[in-house]
């Protein structure tokens, strides 16, 4: 297994992922990477910024922050993703009926994804971040098949809705951009964002 490594000192770092995301896990484990899952004890929607990418970058770092107050040897991955439809953050729906809602709305339409990373040294005390932007493509979805997607209980706890690497998969037409970005951790962003603050895998 890969470790994280201090590019000067040649040292191996603790790498922390502060998120219980199923897909960002399923990210760094498909590289190889050592990593532990510490999550960021945050409330979300007491958050607000005036643009959407302001916002979904704010919530990576205060995700960060929170996680790597618990350490002072190790690199914490702070992390968050938001769905934008004409202009409005499709977030994560509460219920079956919001789910419905929103799969309807993004059917047979093109949206956005943005996923923001924000990546704490906290040995050196530095912090680096960026939003990845990604377009997603549905097909025309029939109500039944949403009402039965919604009934496997994927579309809870995820942004738009829908699980993209899952059963949501099927709803996807085309994606333009990176792919691991709609899952929630942009891999060419993350290596490059290691890369800045002096760390390799």
């Amino acid at each position: 297994m890969l470790e994280l490594k201090n590019k000067f000192k040649q040292k191996s770092v603790p790498l922390i992922l502060a998120s219980v995301s199923q897909g960002r896990k399923s990210i760094l484990e498909k590289m190889n990477i050592k990593f532990s899952i510490d999550p960021a004890d945050i409330d979300e929607k007491s958050y607000k910024a005036s643009t959407p990418e302001e916002l979904v970058a704010l919530l990576a770092r205060e995700k960060a922050f929170s996680a790597a107050k618990k350490y002072t040897d190790a690199v914490i991955i702070g992390a968050d993703t938001l769905v934008l439809f004409n202009g409005e953050v499709i977030g994560k729906p509460a219920n079956n009926f919001e789910a419905e809602e929103t799969l309807l709305k993004l059917s047979g339409h093109t949206h956005q994804v943005i996923t923001a990373l924000a990546i704490i040294d906290v040995t050196n005390k530095r912090m680096v971040q960026e939003n990845t932007i990604s377009s997603v493509t549905f097909y025309n979805i029939p109500l039944e098949e949403i009402r039965s997607y919604i009934a496997t209980g994927e579309p809870m706890g995820k942004a738009g809705a829908y699980g993209s690497q899952g059963l949501g998969s099927k709803f996807i037409k085309n994606i333009v951009g990176d792919m691991t970005n709609v899952v929630g951790l942009p891999k060419e962003s993350f290596l490059q964002l290691l890369d800045k603050i002096g760390y390799t895998i």
